[in-house]
């Protein structure tokens, strides 16, 4: 009866070791861990890479103006106007920024730098109407355009060539 007795609880332990081992093995938690070092100046370069001004640019009447991305660098374009004649001519320019990556970006316009403000009117399609651009999200591998148009309001007291540029911020979002 003593050796039944120790056989029992023998196998009580056994079984009792057993469900502790399996209930182990069913419950183990596993942890990862490590460390990612991304240079933020990198990430941002190569995302800058991946936003800029087509090498199209349409120009609706080209005997009035010319524009073009600079070839130097490609966040900024540039245009030309030589043809405005009377009071009330206009010519509108239109760029397409394209969006190459993986990650949809915010574009900003910065001002358009130009001369001759006495005697022209630009205006572009991102205006918000209190003289400031509205910023558009280009999804990734997408593109949209900008349209600036430029009005002569005032003759000319001497001949004169209205140089413009324009440049673009992007930036990506925080959750991407």
């Amino acid at each position: 009866m003593k050796k039944r007795r120790t056989l029992v609880i023998s196998l009580l332990l056994v079984a009792a070791l057993m469900l502790g081992i399996g209930y182990a093995a069913l419950t183990d938690i596993l942890e990862i861990a490590g460390t990612i070092d991304l240079a933020k100046d990198d990430a941002e370069k190569e995302f800058n890479l991946d936003i800029y001004f087509s090498e199209t640019v349409t120009v609706d009447d080209p005997t009035k103006a010319t524009g073009r991305r600079n070839a130097d660098n490609d966040d900024k374009g540039t245009f030309s106007v030589t043809g405005l004649k009377k009071v009330g001519d206009k010519v509108s320019i239109t760029y397409t920024i394209v969006n190459d990556g993986e990650i949809e970006a915010t574009v900003t316009p910065k001002t358009l730098l130009n001369t001759y403000t006495d005697k022209l009117i630009y205006s572009t399609d991102w205006d918000d109407g209190e003289g400031g651009y509205v910023s558009k999200v280009i999804g990734a591998k997408s593109s949209e355009t900008i349209t600036i148009t430029v009005e002569l309001k005032a003759l000319p007291t001497e001949t004169m060539q209205a140089n413009f540029t324009i440049e673009f911020t992007a930036t990506a979002d925080d959750n991407n």
